[in-house]
């Protein structure tokens, strides 16, 4: 039965000598592998640059509940085309962000506000005319509320180290670099009211954005069991380096 949704790639791979295998999180089924057979067939018709991670597609799917890979059948850009791969920046934090979500996203039911919250997110990235250094940082601290391990806002003049492992401000630092984990209080306290417009003034530069990235993807290991080593932070921390 042909059904349409909308939907986000989070990655493509080749399969055969012209189709291709995507794995997409959709606003009907959640995360859902389809097959594209013969996209790449010859260069006139070869489509397989609309699946790029983070990508948001209109699909028509020949759905059925007993497949494991659902096929589409037709699919048009549900915003306007992106513009990922004309920008090396954003094109390493787009690829950074699908791995992210590839890890992170795994059940196959609707989610509609981990959907939504998903679009608003690419909409804004596509749609920035200045690269933002600080995207991907602020966007992994707003995803956890969606993933159901946000941190808790509990920092005060007692409570000024912020622990991973409970996602808690607390008056113990984690190790003995107090000068580092004071540092690292005050970033996690100011993304609680952080946006996307004023992430760059908090994370100023490349250093603070290292370090609290590092904190961050450790407390995403604690609290997300898929999310061991990510292949694309070698390639972020070489584009901004």
């Amino acid at each position: 039965m042909l059904q349409k949704t909308r939907a986000i790639v989070l990655h493509a791979l080749r399969y055969g000598d012209s189709s291709l295998i995507v794995h997409a999180f959709t606003e009907a089924w959640g995360r859902k592998t389809f097959i594209l057979k013969g996209v790449r067939k010859s260069k006139k018709s070869n489509r397989s640059g609309m699946f790029q991670p983070l990508y948001l597609l209109n699909l028509d799917v020949a759905y059925r509940d007993n497949r494991d890979m659902q096929w589409i059948r037709e699919a048009s850009f549900m915003h306007t085309v992106p513009g990922f791969n004309q920008n090396v920046v954003k094109s390493a934090q787009a690829l950074f962000i699908g791995e992210v979500l590839m890890k992170t996203i795994r059940e196959e039911e609707r989610n509609p506000d981990l959907f939504g919250f998903l679009v608003h997110s690419i909409v804004h990235f596509n749609t920035l005319e200045k690269t933002s250094p600080s995207f991907h940082i602020i966007f992994l601290f707003k995803l956890s509320r969606y993933l159901g391990f946000q941190p808790n806002n509990n920092y005060s003049d007692l409570n000024i180290f912020f622990n991973t492992d409970s996602g808690l401000f607390s008056s113990h630092p984690d190790s003995t670099d107090l000068a580092l984990e004071k540092l690292l209080g005050k970033h996690w306290k100011a993304c609680f009211s952080c946006d996307y417009q004023s992430a760059d003034q908090e994370f100023n530069n490349q250093h603070t954005r290292n370090i609290f990235l590092d904190s961050l993807l450790q407390f995403y290991r604690v609290h997300h069991h898929s999310m061991k080593e990510l292949k694309s932070l070698e390639v972020l921390r070489a584009i901004f380096s």
